[in-house]
């Protein structure tokens, strides 16, 4: 399986480049990680968060994951209780690792992402790699990179990218 890299990117659908507003309304559930944990996340990577590292939850069934730029992408709101099914999530992730006390709150994510392209129906199936690991890519999966640092790329599946992004804005 071939292997993409920011230096080395997939193929692009001819004009996909652009900028991604995050979506109005699409909040994550979030806590903050009491220990060294390694995350399994759906795309197939598995990633180490440490202390203190945000773990976003997207829904209540898996789509997790540890978040390095939340921070500076993130406003944070109130406390969730376990009714939400993303801080239920969350909430047992830590329980069964011997974490009972933590605050699952909400967030939404203020800042946009630099699209470098839509991957082709070509590169489905291959992998790309960035400071996380390697992650599968699907035909239209997204490439993003951070506004605050080049070195920060990453890909995202399209239906994780409908979740949090409004359509793609041509520059």
């Amino acid at each position: 399986m071939p292997v993409f890299t920011k230096t080395n990117l997939p193929p692009f659908i001819e004009n996909s480049a652009g900028i991604a507003h995050p979506k109005p309304g699409a909040s994550v559930a979030f806590v903050r990680c009491p220990a060294l944990v390694i995350i399994q996340t759906p795309w197939g990577q598995s990633l180490r968060a440490h202390k203190g590292t945000a773990h976003i939850a997207l829904d209540g069934e898996g789509d997790n994951y540890p978040n390095m730029e939340f921070d500076d992408f993130y406003e944070v709101g109130g406390v969730l209780s376990e009714e939400d099914p993303r801080a239920a999530y969350l909430l047992e992730f830590w329980r069964i690792r011997g974490y009972n006390n933590l605050v699952c709150r909400e967030a939404t994510k203020t800042r946009s992402a630099i699209v470098l392209g839509v991957v082709t129906q070509e590169a489905g199936g291959n992998g790309f790699l960035n400071h996380e690991g390697v992650a599968v890519l699907q035909e239209g999966s997204v490439i993003l990179q951070s506004p605050d640092n080049a070195n920060v790329v990453w890909a995202i599946q399209p239906n994780k990218f409908a979740k949090k992004y409004q359509p793609i804005q041509e520059v």
